[in-house]
């Protein structure tokens, strides 16, 4: 989709798609928000709108040798923020090239080092971007929920039963305890509450 595209298809996100196009120099956008609200999606929507670089949050899940109970009773303390922030904060906030890692979460391991190319927009999306250790000087901040019933749903949907109760059991929590004390909905730039209609995701400004 076009920027065009984006605002007639998603009103609500008129917004943001114009910040992004009247923006000057170069600008990120970090996507926040409940498991399941659709953050990857808007990442990539906004990717190929703009020919942007898009990076996962995901990637940087906390090596499992670290995850002791003092570092996942932490607010956000399942995310690798020191390695986030050496290689996407703080070349980002100086406008310097990214390169990055992927750590995959079933070998254990860390990827090959990639090079991104130069781009105008780089966006982060996934649970803990907004971390205080990952603050980017100038970035917007987008914070997307949805209902706690539309959450099973997708997230069962993506991942089947036994996923989900790991979700509901392990993973959720420690995102309630984040988004608690982070108090994100006063600090984030834009929030959406997702929906789903005739199986099309809509967007409401809160």
């Amino acid at each position: 989709m076009t920027p065009k595209d984006i605002k007639e298809k998603y009103p609500a996100l008129t917004s943001l798609i114009e910040r992004i196009e009247n923006a000057e120099d170069k600008i990120t956008v970090v996507i926040d928000g409940n498991s399941g609200s659709g953050k990857s999606v808007l990442g990539g929507i906004l990717r190929d709108a703009f020919d942007g670089n898009l990076y996962h949050a995901d990637d940087y899940f906390l090596p499992r040798d670290r995850k002791t109970p003092d570092r996942l009773s932490e607010p956000g303390g399942n995310i690798d923020y020191e390695r986030m922030r050496e290689e996407l904060v703080l070349p980002l906030s100086a406008g310097d090239k990214v390169i990055c890692r992927r750590y995959d979460c079933g070998k254990g391991t860390l990827g090959e080092a990639i090079e991104m190319p130069d781009k105008k927009l780089s966006i982060i999306e996934g649970v803990y971007s907004m971390h205080r250790e990952m603050q980017i000087n100038g970035a917007v901040r987008v914070l997307l929920t949805l209902s706690v019933e539309l959450q099973r749903e997708r997230i069962l949907k993506r991942n089947g039963e036994f996923i989900l109760s790991r979700y509901e059991k392990e993973w959720l929590p420690l995102e309630k305890n984040y988004f608690d004390s982070y108090k994100l909905w006063e600090s984030c730039d834009y929030a959406y509450r997702v929906e789903e209609k005739d199986g099309d995701t809509v967007y409401y400004e809160m």
